[in-house]
C-alpha cells in the first residue's frame, strides 16, 4: 500500500460531477443494483435532495475526489432507529490504497458516536 494523504469530509452539493464519474466506473457498478450510467445532473438532483437521514462522505486525494460512503439511518419507525444501511464506492484507478479503509472509518465512528 502506498503511503496517500487521503482526506475525509461530508458530501456537498458540488461533488456531483465526481458522483457522476466514480459511478460511471466499471468496477464500481459491476454487480450492484445502482443504475448505471447515470447523468450528472441526476446526481446533483440526488445530492440536492438529500434525506436528514443521509450522512454523506467522500475521501479526496489531491484534492479530487475518488470515493464516497454513506450512512443512512433507519427513519420509518421509532423501533428501527438504531439500524441503517451503509454504502461505498471507489473509483477504479483508486481501489486498493487505502480510500474504502478511510471511508469505512468515518462511517463508524458516525455510528459510533
Amino acid at each position: 500500500m502506498t503511503n496517500l494523504d487521503i482526506v475525509v469530509r461530508s458530501v456537498e452539493p458540488e461533488d456531483f460531477q465526481a458522483f457522476h464519474d466514480i459511478h460511471s466506473q466499471p468496477k464500481v457498478i459491476w454487480g450492484t443494483a445502482q443504475p448505471p450510467y447515470s447523468t450528472a445532473a441526476k446526481w446533483r438532483e440526488k445530492l440536492l435532495a438529500l434525506p436528514e437521514s443521509f450522512h454523506g462522505f467522500v475521501a479526496e486525494i489531491d484534492g479530487r475526489v475518488v470515493g464516497s460512503a454513506s450512512v443512512t439511518v433507519e427513519s420509518s419507525s421509532m423501533r428501527r432507529k438504531h439500524a441503517g444501511t451503509i454504502g461505498m464506492a471507489v473509483h477504479d484507478d483508486f481501489q486498493g490504497l487505502g480510500v474504502g479503509r478511510a471511508l469505512m472509518s468515518s462511517c463508524m465512528q458516525l455510528a459510533d458516536d
